[in-house]
């Protein structure tokens, strides 16, 4: 699978400070062998159709992005975590009578990982930045002050 990686900044990116494929290797995040089988950087074509993508389906979920200006800001932390709790909350559900002997065993290994992927989806989008690190989207929103907007700079493919 595909996922993407975009550099932001409160400032508007120059080219000569994209952030390159080798910033995802090794320390500090050992992101390629952690996460990622490899990363890579794309086209400024593909930089537009991507900023896209990040907005679509998610302007209606409390981001906005312009291929324009570069930018992305949120604009409602509730829109675009509402999906996301009802899922972590079924998920609770299901976890919530377990018994010992299913602890001890996979038998419910699949709600461990439901929780963790609605509250937290490590294997989704990031957002990086010098300041703030690699984040993921989920991590991103909620840290995001509303109306607020990010410049972006690269954006890098990841596969996992």
């Amino acid at each position: 699978m595909h996922r993407k990686i975009f550099q932001f900044s409160e400032d508007p990116v120059d080219k000569e400070d994209y952030f390159e494929e080798e910033r995802y290797m090794g320390k500090p995040w050992n992101f390629v062998g952690g996460i990622a089988d490899y990363v890579d950087r794309i086209t400024d074509d593909e930089m537009k159709a991507c900023i896209v993508w990040l907005g679509k389906d998610r302007s209606t979920n409390g981001i906005m992005t312009d291929k324009w200006s570069r930018t992305i800001s949120v604009f409602d932390k509730r829109a675009f975590f509402a999906s996301k709790y009802e899922g972590f909350v079924k998920a609770l559900r299901n976890l919530s009578g377990i018994t010992l002997d299913e602890f001890c065993t996979n038998k419910k290994t699949a709600y461990f990982c439901d929780l963790e992927y609605y509250f937290n989806d490590k294997y989704g989008i990031y957002m990086d930045s010098d300041e703030d690190g690699l984040l993921t989207l989920d991590e991103w929103v909620r840290h995001a002050k509303p109306g607020k907007k990010f410049y972006i700079g690269a954006v890098i493919d990841y596969h996992w």
